[in-house]
């Protein structure tokens, strides 16, 4: 539990929120896996024992709902992946005969697994290095139209400033949009 609390302290403490933040709790799931044995163990063993046994199947029990309920990306478990705006846009993606992307000004939100895409420039998605220098760069692939598509989100649409969609819309033409879960994606390809 103490070791739970900790993780979770150190994890959070910047106030900052990634996607997957919630993946160290997968350490706590072994744990999980020994509710068969508990039951016969704690009948057998010293009371002091028996507590730490109980406080291992509260500390697995709050891990299991911390990672299905504090994670973001549960709402899409049992959604058609048909439906999603990844299999939309990876079905264009896919008829180009040059399926290069960039996520600009955002953290990769599945779009190159879906297309199949090996990213084909350094700063291919904004990672947790200083934005302004992530962006910087990205701007720079959109000013050269160094990837044939960029798809962008609502976030980072909105910390674009006009001359960011001012080079977007110079070398890129919007081609398709997709609403997913109260997300919007837009999708952009290279003007020919």
């Amino acid at each position: 539990v103490l070791l739970f609390l900790l993780m979770y302290a150190f994890l959070f403490a910047g106030g900052k929120y990634y996607l997957y933040y919630p993946l160290p709790v997968a350490v706590f799931l072994p744990y999980l896996f020994s509710w068969k044995t508990l039951p016969r163990l704690a009948g057998r063993l010293q009371p002091l024992r028996r507590f730490a046994v109980l406080l291992l199947c509260a500390d697995t029990a709050l891990s299991l709902f911390w990672m299905y309920g504090g994670s973001i990306n549960t709402r899409y478990l049992l959604q058609p992946y048909k439906d999603s705006a990844q299999a939309k846009f990876a079905k264009i993606i896919d008829a180009s005969s040059d399926p290069t992307l960039l996520n600009l000004g955002w953290l990769d939100g599945g779009f190159y697994a879906a297309a199949g895409i090996v990213p084909d420039v350094r700063y291919y998605q904004n990672n947790n290095l200083p934005r302004s220098r992530c962006l910087e760069y990205q701007i720079g692939y959109v000013q050269q139209t160094m990837t044939n598509f960029v798809v962008i989100n609502q976030v980072s649409r909105k910390a674009l400033t006009s001359s960011d969609m001012a080079w977007l819309n110079a070398g890129y033409r919007l081609i398709a949009d997709a609403a997913y879960h109260g997300e919007h994606y837009w999708l952009y390809q290279r003007k020919s």
